[in-house]
């Protein structure tokens, strides 16, 4: 079972993925809002699950898992772009690329400077 204190991480970590991403992918695809904020809200609550779920039965450094995690993150929303707005599977891809790309960036970079998200 998840704490709270879990949660609220997980709460603040989605939003803040969603200020980045959802306008990236608006911008990228011309995809409606709801579209844009689709691929995070499915993707982002199912890696903060089961990615701590999974690591401790898989032998594989974390930052591996990581990476794993990340490359199916994009397919994925690759995936949601391409069946959800019909952007082509390229285009998609590419987005989802640059856009998880950017915001793991920009996360990470904010996390080492101000301890947030």
């Amino acid at each position: 079972m998840l704490s709270l204190a879990y949660a609220l991480a997980w709460l603040r970590a989605f939003a803040f993925t969603e200020l980045v991403e959802a306008p990236l992918y608006r911008r990228l695809l011309g995809v409606e809002w709801r579209v844009a904020l689709g691929a995070s809200a499915i993707t982002h609550p199912l890696l903060w699950i089961v990615l701590p779920l999974v690591w401790p039965h898989v032998s594989i450094p974390w930052g591996a898992l990581v990476l794993v995690a990340a490359a199916i993150v994009v397919l994925v929303e690759a995936a949601f772009f391409h069946l959800a707005a019909e952007i082509a599977p390229r285009r998609a891809l590419l987005a989802s690329l640059v856009t998880n790309a950017a915001s793991a960036t920009l996360g990470a970079s904010l996390r080492a400077l101000l301890g947030y998200p």
